[in-house]
């Protein structure tokens, strides 16, 4: 009996490790997409990501699976499977071991409670299965080391010794450690190539106590907010790019004046917005800045109905999650619930630069302050502003910008302010305004405003300039994954290879890559954006691009662009190819929300 259990668990422990590594990225996985099925579909079919499986070792899978599958028909082909199967795992499981301990793993929030019942579940699940499946071989072989074993016609057929007749029709008979070792290896590849379906069931099957949990917690904030309401104000923070950014500079320029309090990180679901309400807000509280996200309508107008904003922000109506929503104009439908649904007479800060924020003048005519650069004054006549007095437009203009500052002006009632702020990229500007804008409407002064900008060193979630290995220089865009953003990006590159930073010098011979995954959530959108907003922006800027985007990569070539075109399957492959290509003193793009492993091998020193 020892030998039995000896083997089984010698043969099924590298599979079990390659299992629980399959399950555990799966679910970060369904994690970072929040647990949500249409953002989860909308990915697998149309963006391209690095994956957690090798396309060779799951085609050299599918055949040591069928191979194994031929167990009673032709035992070599079967046992060679075994082998090939068992020396697979073994494989994936030591680099699995050396990924754990060196911490490149993976893997899901232990803090999540769904998460650990998920993988509470499928610990029973795949325990249960190798219980069923071991036990009765050991008994057996109990019974028969005892000579007890009293053999049902079963026992004999599966564990026993299989019988079958060959052409002869002479009984042949299969060992059991045989039996036993191609029924793990069959199911084991079967849980380990059907993770992804596993753990999908395991989230729906979890999906009603989230569900129960999400609304305990909405209603316990709502209570806590009722409570609290007449001495809080609350700034909403919509818009399909921004909203972070503009969150973080808008709780430094008033924090000083006011106790606030900002939702962390990505928070911008209603669970999210309620969580930080019921954990965050204190009595002595006095403004809450919510930054408010949606993949659908009706999800702004749920996080208004229980948070209704004094000061409501969007930021952008561009083609960012498109593909979730399915049109531009149920985006703009979405993103427009804020203004819909904020407090009666509350301010509404828009983006005038952006046609679908302006169509919101139509709809919403009262206390709007629009924020717009001089250039794009004129997309403003057809509104007749000047006969709204409840309609007032701040102008951008003078941008300048240096490695390490940006500088502007922001005229408001014909008194014009200028700003400066230790910050790189002159696409913040914008996210600056708004901040400004709403920080004067809360009462702080420009003097005040302007003092604070100018002391900010708030690490914002945006663009970075860094020196990399071999003086190369190494331009952060990871946090970013938009359209927009993508486009900023390249300019900034293009710009630093023409020495255009008076305080940045780059080698004139300086090649230009750009490292990226593409851009996430467009859906069928994709093929149309890339072709007719994006790729256009890299002519004469962008020399080598190194992707994981199949449909990027297509396109490129396409378009003849006299650009040399990677495509890479994942992260080592992607420091490999970077390797490779670059040189000293070369500008390096890092694009996208690529894994922060590669700033970290781009330079020596990350922290």
């Amino acid at each position: 009996m020892i030998e039995i259990i000896s083997l089984s668990l010698i043969f099924i422990t590298p599979g079990i490790i390659v299992i629980f590594r399959n399950i555990l990225w799966d679910l970060y996985f369904w994690q970072i997409k929040e647990y949500r099925i249409d953002r989860f579909i909308t990915h697998l079919l149309w963006d391209q990501d690095d994956r957690n499986r090798n396309g060779w070792i799951t085609l050299f899978k599918f055949i040591a699976f069928a191979c194994v599958s031929l167990m009673f028909i032709a035992p070599i082909v079967s046992i060679s499977g075994i082998f090939l199967i068992y020396f697979i795992w073994l494989n994936e499981g030591i680099n699995i071991i050396a990924s754990t301990y060196s911490n490149k793993l993976k893997r899901p929030s232990v803090k999540s409670p769904r998460n650990i019942l998920v993988l509470l579940l499928a610990v029973v699940i795949i325990s249960f299965v190798l219980i069923y499946i071991i036990v009765p071989f050991a008994n057996i072989e109990r019974e028969i080391e005892n000579g007890t074993a009293v053999l049902s016609d079963f026992a004999i057929t599966i564990y026993n010794g299989s019988s079958f007749s060959d052409a002869n029709n002479e009984m042949l008979i299969y060992p059991d450690s045989y039996i036993l070792l191609s029924l793990l290896a069959l199911l084991g590849i079967l849980f380990d190539l059907a993770s992804p379906i596993v753990v999908g069931l395991l989230v729906f099957i979890t999906s009603p106590m989230a569900s129960i949990r999400r609304d305990l917690m909405i209603t316990k904030a709502r209570r806590k907010y009722f409570r609290l309401k007449d001495n809080l104000e609350i700034i909403g923070i919509t818009g399909s790019q921004g909203k972070s950014t503009t969150k973080e500079l808008l709780f430094e320029l008033i924090n000083d004046s006011f106790n606030t309090v900002k939702t962390p990180e990505n928070y911008n679901t209603d669970y999210g917005v309620a969580a930080t309400v019921f954990n965050r807000v204190k009595n002595n509280t006095k403004v809450f800045i919510a930054e408010m996200g949606a993949y659908r309508t009706g999800e702004i107008k749920k996080i208004c109905f229980n948070f209704p904003p004094d000061i409501s922000i969007i930021t952008d109506m561009d083609v960012q999650h498109v593909g979730l929503f399915g049109s531009r104009e149920k985006l703009f439908k979405a993103k427009s619930e804020i203004a819909k649904y904020m407090k009666p007479n509350g301010e509404l800060i828009i983006n005038g630069d952006n046609e679908y924020c302006l169509r919101l003048i139509d709809v919403h005519d009262d206390n709007i302050k629009i924020v717009v650069h001089k250039e794009n004054l004129k997309k403003l006549d057809k509104f007749n502003i000047e006969k709204n007095p409840k309609v007032e437009v701040y102008i951008i203009d003078n941008i300048k910008e240096t490695k390490s500052r940006i500088s502007f002006e922001l005229t408001d009632k014909d008194i014009t302010s200028k700003f400066e702020v230790p910050q790189k990229g002159k696409h913040l500007v914008s996210n600056i305004s708004y901040s400004i804008v709403a920080a004067s409407l809360m009462g702080v002064s420009y003097k005040d405003i302007q003092d604070r900008l100018k002391k900010l060193n708030t690490k914002l979630p945006r663009l970075a300039i860094d020196t990399g290995d071999d003086n190369t220089i190494i331009i952060n865009d990871s946090y970013n994954s938009s359209r927009k953003g993508f486009i900023a990006a390249v300019n900034t590159l293009d710009m630093i290879s023409k020495n255009e930073y008076e305080d940045l010098k780059a080698n004139e011979n300086a090649k230009r890559i750009v490292i990226t995954k593409g851009i996430y959530g467009l859906g069928k959108h994709k093929s149309d954006i890339y072709k007719k907003d994006l790729i256009h922006e890299f002519k004469d800027k962008v020399d080598i691009l190194i992707t994981t985007d199949g449909l990027l990569e297509k396109v490129l070539k396409e378009e003849h662009l006299d650009i040399n075109v990677i495509r890479v399957r994942n992260f080592a492959e992607m420091i490999y190819e970077t390797r490779k290509a670059m040189n000293p003193g070369d500008i390096i793009l890092v694009e996208g929300k690529v894994d922060q492993r590669v700033m970290k091998e781009l330079i020596s020193d990350y922290a």
